[in-house]
């Protein structure tokens, strides 16, 4: 409660340290849920991925919004460095998240299920989305590939469930 009440009357206007704070919420989600059932290591792997693809999609959605927030007087990345160096980023943080996407596959024996629809559901949709940010980063794009990869959330919720 005290980041979410800092988050809104300070650090949303921070470059980059919204973000974090955003999507390290996100990932306590599964950290509190592990915790309410007594497995803490069940739930590290989900936060991880849940930080992970939160931060990549919120300096997507700085991108989408960089007029108002440069209007609002924020200075988030997208506002600093551009739209383009922000699609650069996320797509760097993506693909450190495409490649811890295979660490519970390999060291913690998830199933195949789970790495086949880690593979078509949510790496393909992480790699569409990004073909099209380097084709071309307008405001329409910018959110098309935020509306994707919250969709995409959801296809990574069900790998998590077929561990």
């Amino acid at each position: 409660l005290f980041l979410l009440f800092q988050y809104n009357r300070v650090y949303k206007k921070k470059m980059l340290v919204g973000n974090v704070i955003v999507s390290l919420l996100t990932g306590l989600v599964f950290i509190y849920g592990g915790a309410a059932v007594g497995n803490m290591a069940a739930a590290l792997v989900p936060a991880v991925f849940a930080f992970l693809f939160h931060f990549g999609r919120e300096i997507i959605k700085d991108a989408e919004d960089i007029e108002g927030d440069e209007a609002s007087g924020m200075t988030t990345f997208a506002v600093r460095y551009g739209v383009k160096k922000s699609v650069y980023l996320s797509a760097g943080i993506f693909f450190i998240l495409a490649i811890f996407m295979f660490y519970p596959y390999v060291f913690l024996a998830y199933s195949i299920y789970y790495l086949i629809v880690v593979i078509i559901g949510v790496e393909s949709v992480i790699f569409y989305t990004f073909f099209l940010l380097f084709k071309e980063q307008s405001k329409t794009i910018l959110a098309k590939a935020s509306i994707i990869l919250k969709i995409d959330m959801f296809i990574g919720l069900l790998a998590l469930l077929l561990k």
